[in-house]
Parts: C-alpha cells; sequence; structure tokens
C-alpha cells in the first residue's frame, strides 16, 4: 500500500515536471516565433480571451459544485457504451488535477491561446484548440483512461506554433521547434500521455503552416488579375 501510495507520488511529481518543461519549451519556441514581447503592437487576442473563459467558468464552477466533473469528463464506459460522445469535448472544459492542476491549465491556456491567436489567427486557433481537445480524449478512451482538463488541448495548439518555428526558420531557431515534439516523445516513453499531444500537435502545426502558404500563394496570384480588371 505504501508503494503504491510512493509510487503515485513519484509519477505525479514526474508529471507535474515534464508538464512544466514541456510548456516553458513551448512558450519559449511560440515568443520567438511571434517575437519578443508577443505583445508589442499586437491587437488585444479576444478570441484568446473568450476561449480561456469558456474553459474557466465551469472549471471554477466545479470547485463548488465537485458534481460537475462527473457530468462532462472523459468517461469511457459513457462514451463507448452510451453513446456520450460529446464528453470528447466537453472534459477539456473540467479539470481533475485539483485546485494545482486548475490554475496551471488555466494560466497556460491564456498564454498560449494568445500566442497562438497573434500568429495563427483568432478562428483557426480556436478550430485547433477543441479539434486537439477531441483528438487527446479520444486517445484517451482508447486507452480506457478516465480524466479531463484542457492540457492536452493547450500542449497540442502550443505545439503547432513549434512547428511553424521549425518550418519557416534555420539553425537554433528550428533547432528550438524541433526539441518540442521531441521531448513529447521522452515524455510517452516516461509514461506521461502528454506527450503525444505535442507529437501530433507539432503534426497539425505543419499542415497549418502549409495551408496558410498556399492561401497566401493563391491570393498574391490573384492580385494581378484583380489589378487588371480594375484598370
Amino acid at each position: 500500500m505504501f508503494k503504491k501510495a510512493k509510487e503515485a507520488r513519484m509519477n505525479s511529481t514526474l508529471m507535474l515536471v515534464t508538464n512544466a518543461l514541456a510548456i516553458v519549451l513551448i512558450v519559449k519556441a511560440a515568443t520567438n516565433l511571434v517575437g519578443d514581447p508577443p505583445w508589442r503592437g499586437r491587437p488585444v487576442p479576444w478570441w484568446s480571451f473568450a476561449l480561456s473563459a469558456c474553459v474557466a467558468v465551469p472549471s471554477l464552477t466545479q470547485q463548488v459544485w465537485p458534481a460537475l466533473l462527473g457530468l462532462l469528463d472523459r468517461d469511457p464506459e459513457e462514451v463507448t457504451h452510451h453513446g456520450q460522445v460529446w464528453r470528447l469535448l466537453t472534459a477539456a472544459f473540467v479539470q481533475d488535477g485539483g485546485v494545482p492542476g486548475t490554475i496551471f491549465n488555466l494560466v497556460t491556456i491564456v498564454i498560449v491561446a494568445a500566442l497562438a491567436e497573434w500568429y495563427w489567427g483568432g478562428r483557426v486557433m480556436a478550430a485547433t484548440f477543441l479539434a486537439a481537445a477531441v483528438l487527446f480524449n479520444a486517445q484517451g478512451v482508447a486507452f480506457d483512461s478516465a480524466g479531463a482538463g484542457n492540457s492536452g488541448a493547450t500542449f497540442a495548439l502550443g505545439a503547432s506554433l513549434a512547428a511553424a518555428l521549425a518550418i519557416s526558420r534555420t539553425g537554433r531557431d528550428r533547432l528550438q521547434g524541433v526539441l518540442v515534439p521531441l521531448v513529447g516523445v521522452v515524455m510517452t516513453v516516461l509514461g506521461n500521455y502528454h506527450g503525444q499531444a505535442l507529437v501530433y500537435g507539432f503534426v497539425i502545426g505543419v499542415v497549418l503552416w502549409a495551408l496558410t502558404r498556399r492561401g497566401n500563394r493563391m491570393q498574391t496570384q490573384s492580385q494581378p488579375t484583380t489589378e487588371r480588371r480594375a484598370s
């Protein structure tokens, strides 16, 4: 019994340390990508504030109404046998890490979402977060793991910025971006499955960057035609 309790504390400490390391790497890479300081000359990130508020309200409500967690969390039994697939999304809006985990998740989503909004835009940022939340929770259900929290989606969103940095820069900047999914692999090996969110978040970032570049190229190519028609 005491051995299991000790192992649980060690696993909890390891997860906390590796999660903190991942966030530091994400914020450094994203700040490098967006600019330092990232808020200079930038508009107010209203989309990120709105998304953070949507996560914060139920997360804080559950502190005084604990039953809310059971109604919204990622419960493999309810998802697979009772058709409550909406839990794949709602689980990202409540927390299972107690007060420390809730504070960590709410602080990190404000920071990472703002950085992502400044680079990808508000709509793309929000869509990426929601898609990553569903993917992370589907992964949890596949492994028969109950839980809740926005950390997986936040990590994936941050990793998408690391991908953009790795693709668009060279040298040390590129290495800084690539380091994020590599740390994700190490985290996964250590049993922290938030690491997988860093890996597929990086892949999502590669896709977003390619689509954004393609869209910009098509817009540039259409400008001469528009100018000729105007003249």
